[in-house]
């Protein structure tokens, strides 16, 4: 995320459903990685909202022609 372009498409995921399965409280995006403080909502799990937020972004970056990283995020 060292391309200032993609810090916006990873903060709107994270932003996607604040108020709805999640509340998030704060977030910054690192050069090579992202802090995020958040609540999730009742019956919401940490696992889905994780992979929600990488499984998207990690679609969107490649068509942007932004980043070439296959696969964008770490496994863990």
């Amino acid at each position: 995320m060292r391309d200032p372009r993609l810090a916006p498409i990873v903060a709107d995921r994270l932003h996607h459903f604040d108020g709805q399965r999640d509340d998030l409280w704060s977030d910054v995006t690192m050069p090579n990685h992202v802090h995020a403080l958040f609540t999730l909502r009742d019956g919401e799990s940490l696992p889905d909202t994780l992979q929600g937020w990488k499984g998207v972004s990690s679609r969107l970056i490649p068509q942007t022609g932004l980043s070439a990283l296959n696969p964008f995020w770490q496994p863990r």
